[in-house]
């Protein structure tokens, strides 16, 4: 997932650039708000039950659903990423 890309990149930068080094920092599970402080349990959660993914999907999948959850987490959340 978004976790192995992110050391994917970080392996690569050391790589190409010897001596750097990185923290891996997840901002939704430390700074967020229900429900985003949830989604690595989420995930696990819903690998594990194909339906409950498919239904979550359908439900989700939608311009006023990406529009409602954007709204949401900037109002939550942005503030106290941005403090970080």
């Amino acid at each position: 997932g978004h976790r192995a890309s992110a050391e994917s990149l970080a392996n690569q930068f050391q790589i190409h650039y010897p001596g750097t080094t990185y923290d891996l920092l997840d901002i939704w599970t430390t700074d967020g708000v229900w429900p985003y402080r949830t989604l690595v349990d989420s995930y696990k959660h819903l690998s594990a039950h194909p339906r409950q993914w498919q239904f979550l999907y359908h439900l989700s999948n939608s311009r006023p659903w990406e529009v409602m959850t954007d709204v949401h987490s900037i109002f939550m959340c942005e503030k106290k990423i941005r403090q970080r």
